[in-house]
């Protein structure tokens, strides 16, 4: 895929869906398949009681058995709502919910409060679920991804050599890291959370050879409390201590940005050798890039203040810069380090998630020449689970970030 074609991926308002139907007691999974031992892709009902150390799952997202999983689903769901204070307790909740509605600028709360009818199973997920959307939208988007790709520049590789549109669809939505790492020829390499066992996982050919590679992807943005986890059932090597190997990779899979939003050292073998001279990261960070004197000098960006006006979130977190420049040293306070106070459970969860990643990420850059492989790019006002902005303001980032990267190389 040529830049043309990502800068126009990226443009597209493509990820308006991902914060899709709570899907109460039911989440994605990848399992066994008793018969063939392949992985499947298919999602299962968590059963679990106080101990919270047994699931439930094995079963395809077709036929009698999705009908039964969504029964037993449903049955679980009125055993826990039977409940009473769980009963006022999510029914007052909603109602905040419904009568703050007109005052609501957050895109996850705004989401669940659109549909009263739905409010309630997004509570209820909320509580039970570990997540409040299901994430089967992010799956869906992932498998079009790669099933475009692959038919576009790939098509005629001995591996997608099939009868049929239905067949290479099938073909690319399993395929594993082993298979995409002889067909592309990159070697891919994706960081997740066990959140169960509380272990990173670095998802890769030589790792995790025989999983699925949409998967992983779906896994590694799995933004805590916002999509549930995805629950993997299947351990995708043979390499290793069988007791090491289920902890490792049995258990329910989050964002790995929890524990490690910086990489950077994925290829190095082992992982504390000193990082590879070919090696280039780029880090996102939330805010306005403390060397950029004027957040306006970008068309886009002029575009979307004319549009907002100067009561928006780019002109308060522009002001938030001029607050936090230290007077004495004459120097900006580094953007990521400033607090932005927030009035919601969102806000919340952003500024814990934030914290657990910032000190990880920090520990990611061990010397001055690793910092020299890392290029800084900023969000500029939009949040994380902000999938749809505004056109401008999103043409606007994307044009301050390839400023940034030309700017890197042309020094």
């Amino acid at each position: 895929m040529n830049f043309n074609d990502i800068k126009t991926e990226l443009e597209k308002d493509s990820f308006g869906d991902f914060l899709d139907e709570p899907n109460p007691g039911i989440y994605r999974a990848v399992y066994k398949d008793k018969e063939t031992n392949d992985p499947v892709i298919g999602f299962g009902v968590d059963e679990l009681s106080g101990d919270r150390k047994k699931v439930q799952i094995g079963y395809h997202l077709s036929g009698t058995r999705a009908g039964l999983i969504e029964e037993k689903a449903r049955n679980i769901r009125r055993k826990r709502m039977a409940y009473l204070p769980m009963q006022i307790l999510l029914g007052k909740a909603a109602q905040i919910l419904i009568n703050s509605k007109s005052e609501i600028d957050d895109p996850l709360l705004e989401r669940i409060s659109r549909n009263p009818k739905e409010l309630r199973d997004y509570l209820y997920a909320m509580t039970y679920d570990r997540g409040v959307f299901s994430g089967f939208a992010v799956r869906n988007y992932f498998q079009n991804i790669i099933y475009t790709y692959m038919k576009k520049y790939h098509r005629n590789h001995p591996f997608l050599q099939v009868n049929s549109e239905e067949e290479l669809k099938s073909k690319c939505f399993e395929m594993n890291f082993s298979d995409y790492v002889i067909i592309t020829g990159v070697d891919l390499r994706i960081a997740c959370v066990n959140n169960t066992s509380n272990l990173p996982v670095m998802f890769s050919s030589k790792e995790t050879p025989l999983f699925p590679v949409v998967e992983a992807v779906s896994m590694s943005m799995n933004i805590p409390g916002a999509f549930k986890p995805v629950f993997n059932g299947f351990i995708p090597t043979s390499s290793g201590n069988k007791e090491e190997l289920r902890r490792k990779f049995i258990g329910f899979f989050v964002d790995g940005g929890t524990i490690n939003n910086l990489p950077i050292h994925a290829f190095n073998e082992p992982i504390d050798s000193p990082l590879k001279e070919n090696i280039l990261a780029f880090r996102l960070t939330f805010g306005i890039d403390p060397e950029n004197n004027n957040v306006w000098d970008n068309e886009d960006f002029g575009k979307y203040k004319d549009k907002i006006g100067e009561n928006n979130k780019i002109a308060q977190l522009e002001s938030k810069i001029i607050t936090y420049l230290h007077p004495l040293k004459n120097e900006r306070f580094p953007i990521h380090k400033v607090s932005f106070q927030g009035n919601t459970f969102i806000d919340l969860l952003g500024n814990t998630m934030g914290s657990l990643m910032y000190f990880a990420e920090e520990g990611q850059i061990r010397t001055p020449k690793e910092k020299d492989q890392t290029i800084e790019l900023y969000s500029y006002g939009i949040e994380t689970l902000e999938f749809s902005p505004d056109e401008h303001l999103r043409k606007g980032v994307i044009k301050k970030a390839y400023d940034k990267v030309k700017a890197y190389f042309t020094l």
